[in-house]
């Protein structure tokens, strides 16, 4: 038997498998220090929301009202939750 989640229950998954349009918070972060800090410094960090823009290669993401482009095998080591875009603040998807 498979486990299926409850309906109000939000599945993690990767920034890879996520889809443009997509609103979704960082939920934990897989890469090198270096690459991480990276990512880190541009506004890609644990708790920040984000919008998919592109969901190919590269994946591009809106944080802080930037547009940044993150490699697949990169995004594949990001896991994330979808958020209802209610939940992300205004201020950081400007």
């Amino acid at each position: 038997m498979m486990n299926q989640a409850a309906p109000d229950q939000v599945l993690a998954h990767t920034l890879c498998d996520s889809h443009a349009g997509e609103l979704c918070r960082v939920d934990s972060v897989f890469l090198d220090a270096d690459i991480s800090a990276r990512l880190a410094g541009l506004g890609v960090s644990v708790g920040r929301h984000m919008r998919v823009v592109r969901s190919s290669e590269p994946l591009v993401v809106q944080v802080y009202g930037t547009r940044i482009g993150i490699a697949r095998v990169l995004a594949d080591k990001i896991h994330v939750s979808p958020e209802p875009a209610l939940a992300a603040p205004a201020a950081e998807l400007r």
